[in-house]
């Protein structure tokens, strides 16, 4: 069973027609929404079902119970804490600080029903004096409940080899970001297979039930046109790993 395709609608943040994008999304073939807005559950749940598009996670960086109660409501079954701030990862008593806040939140998570995972950027993979990265002091320093969302081109211009990675993390890979584009930090991304990231190498790397979810931090064209052919593009890319 080939694992589930969603789409961050933070992606999406510039559109003003969410029900008009569901539907393009849809018809591109993706199945899943990812929201980090929960300002309108009930029109976001609703609008998604409309379009058959499921909602197994959701951004958000608080564990209160009002923001697990509206990730609940979504019906989601994944929060994802979507970052950290850069100086807390400059040694490794300062990620061990971020893993307590992690630990914690993650039992907040679970008494409400829910798994929580840990979203990165680039600055999680800079190399720290002992040669480690910084996300794997994370990983080392939290239990095996917190699980990750690897954003594969963020630590591909992070500075790891992205398959190694996913094979340390193993299944606390709950999903991964699929991106493309020149590994520069400020750059426009561009179609998966024609930016500097292995794509097919790295997603043959994680594990086989973690969700595929596209994002465009920043592109040239429109947002939604490069969705759609990133999602014939992992199409293509999941023919050829299996041939």
């Amino acid at each position: 069973m080939s694992a589930l395709v969603g789409a961050q609608l933070y992606s999406l943040r510039e559109s003003g027609d969410r029900a008009g994008a569901f539907a393009a999304l849809a018809a591109a073939g993706i199945d899943a929404v990812e929201p980090y807005d929960l300002s309108d559950v009930p029109g976001l749940r609703a609008d998604a079902e409309r379009h058959g598009l499921a909602i197994p996670s959701v951004h958000a960086r608080d564990t209160d119970p009002a923001t697990l109660d509206r990730v609940a409501a979504l019906g989601a079954h994944t929060l994802v804490i979507p970052r950290s701030e850069p100086e807390d990862w400059a040694d490794a008593d300062g990620i061990r600080r971020v893993g307590a806040r992690l630990a914690a939140r993650q039992q907040q998570a679970a008494r409400a029903g829910l798994a929580l995972a840990y979203h990165n950027h680039y600055w999680e993979l800079a190399t720290l004096p002992d040669g480690r990265h910084g996300l794997d002091v994370l990983a080392a320093s939290t239990p095996p409940e917190v699980g990750f969302q690897v954003d594969l081109y963020w630590a591909h211009v992070g500075g790891a080899d992205v398959a190694a990675l996913l094979e340390r993390l193993g299944d606390r890979v709950r999903s991964v970001h699929v991106k493309d584009g020149p590994g520069d930090v400020a750059a426009d991304q561009v179609e998966l297979g024609h930016g500097t990231l292995p794509v097919a190498a790295v997603l043959a790397a994680a594990p086989p039930g973690a969700a595929r979810i596209l994002e465009i931090d920043r592109c040239a064209g429109p947002v939604l046109d490069l969705l759609a052919r990133n999602r014939a593009a992992l199409a293509r890319l999941d023919e050829a790993v299996a041939a």
